[in-house]
């Protein structure tokens, strides 16, 4: 694969009418550049297809105090765009002022006021009547991400699940009404993603589809159906009717029940050496009392990884908990994988994951029956780790006196990107989130509703040219580990739009 990625030249995929931007790698997620107003302002939007609502950060959020400036550049449009208008409450009301929608995503609430604008996002343009949300009002479980607003890539004319109300006095709840997406309003009629580890990935628009594409089972979500999962070859899963799956490239994991999650965790562990190794070092040092193994190196490891155990079971969450059964005698192959990633400083150097570890493979089906297998490498699925932690170091005044002082330190450990999810009357339910759009493409046909996969480098995009070389780093050998920072900030697991009541 690595000499057939070198040999690929770069050659330019644009067709008539087809454009591609670059999407930032932000490591919990992607962002892609998008201008909103005449003259235009720029901003980084998350790119995601679990969602159609096109939102702004609004300057008057800032200046309210409910969005840190941390979030970045900010939308005026009253005397600073010439194509803006905020239209009036349909309400047959004198007072009736702006609409206000309040949107309800597992990471938080967005409060937005509906508005008028130009939007572009690389050679499309179109006029979002009444369909730019502008947001006021936040209560998002993350502060410095760089969140400027989302570009909603999710199934054109979804019916947004909202509370709406007015700038009146009080709220009244209505009916959910239909969102007018960009992707409609630009005529887009198909989209690609595709996310570089380490690099910028690419979002294409028009570009030729594959000729395998899956038909989609639901017109609110990109949503298919998983009927079954394997790793290295060995089924982990295989249902007759199958479960939803709904790729979501604004979701940083793969979530899904909590079964499902701990089978594929435990057979991970199985099939990788390392960690079927730490499993019965583990086994060895928690029946006895002391650590009785041959050798220093091998004593050390092992005290590493229960100081791992503990670390991690503080943290874990009560559903993986439970299925880990930590009062069995023996280590589960779960817990195991976890402490071992925790530990992951001590042996991580110059190891390729995608060579040691194994992959984890779905079996997705269409509307009509029709079967893809889709594989995911350990380079997507696995990140490193890192925060700034508090340490207290001691010192020494004059080299006589002793005295602490606090300095940070940065702190390194590994995850892997599978977790459980609740959702609402959803409780069999895959989000198949930023994994899924590593080491791929993921075509959006929205002319005909239908989902492709093309397993083929990401490439990368110049001055609109959609450019077929791989990634540069993997000529340098193995793919990077995906870079993480404040996974306590990851806004993880993201929900649907729903109706807040």
């Amino acid at each position: 694969m690595l000499l057939l990625l070198i040999a690929i030249a770069a050659s330019p995929l644009r067709g008539a009418g087809s454009t591609c931007t670059a999407l930032r790698n932000r490591n919990i997620f992607s962002t892609v550049e998008v201008k909103v107003g005449t003259p235009p302002q720029v901003f980084d939007l998350v790119a995601d297809t679990g969602s159609s609502s096109l939102i702004v950060q609004s300057c008057v959020c800032q200046e309210m105090g409910s969005c840190p400036y941390t979030f970045g550049r900010c939308f005026r449009g009253h005397d600073k765009s010439s194509t803006f208008s905020i239209p009036r409450s349909s309400r047959q009301d004198a007072k009736a002022g702006p609409e206000i929608w309040i949107l309800t995503y597992g990471s938080g609430d967005i409060e937005a006021v509906v508005a008028s604008d130009e939007v572009s996002v690389g050679n499309y343009t179109a006029h979002m009547n009444s369909s730019l949300l502008l947001m006021v009002s936040q209560a998002l479980n993350f502060d410095d991400a760089g969140f400027q607003g989302i570009l909603g890539l999710g199934v054109p004319n979804l019916t947004a699940r909202i509370r709406r109300g007015s700038g009146g006095a009080g709220t009244s709840h209505r009916q959910p009404e239909v969102l007018t997406t960009f992707l409609d309003e630009a005529q887009v009629k198909r989209f690609s993603l595709c996310f570089n580890s380490g690099a910028d990935g690419v979002l294409g628009l028009d570009y030729p589809a594959p000729e395998k594409l899956l038909p989609i089972l639901s017109t609110d979500h990109w949503a298919l159906r998983v009927q079954g999962t394997s790793v290295a070859g060995q089924t982990v899963s295989a249902t007759k009717d199958g479960q939803l799956a709904i790729p979501d490239s604004g979701t940083t994991l793969i979530t899904g029940p909590q079964t499902e999650i701990a089978s594929l965790m435990e057979t991970i562990c199985d099939k990788w050496p390392r960690c079927k190794q730490a499993q019965d070092d583990l086994a060895a040092a928690m029946v006895q009392s002391d650590v009785s193994v041959s050798g220093n190196e091998a004593r050390s490891s092992i005290r590493r990884l229960l100081v791992a155990k503990s670390q991690w079971h503080k943290g874990l969450p009560p559903a993986l908990l439970e299925a880990a059964e930590f009062t069995h005698p023996s280590p589960s192959g779960v817990m195991a994988l976890q402490m071992l990633l925790e530990d992951c400083g001590s042996w991580k150097k110059g190891v390729d994951l995608d060579a040691e570890m194994p992959a984890i493979e779905f079996r997705l089906q269409g509307a009509d029956g029709a079967q893809q297998d889709i594989q995911l490498l350990p380079s997507s699925y696995i990140a490193e780790v890192s925060s700034e932690a508090l340490v207290w170091s001691q010192k020494y005044l004059l080299g006589i006196l002793p005295y602490w002082w606090p300095e940070t330190e940065e702190e390194s450990s590994c995850a892997i990107l599978l977790g459980t999810a609740n959702y609402t009357g959803m409780d069999q339910v895959w989000i198949l989130g930023t994994p899924l759009f590593y080491n791929r493409r993921v075509h959006f046909d929205l002319s005909t509703l239908q989902i492709g996969f093309s397993d083929e480098p990401c490439g990368s995009c110049d001055s609109g040219n959609y450019e077929t070389v791989g990634n540069p780093s993997l000529v340098q050998g193995a793919t990077p580990m995906r870079q993480l920072r404040h996974p306590g900030r990851v806004p993880w697991p993201r929900a649907f739009e729903s109706l807040n009541h």
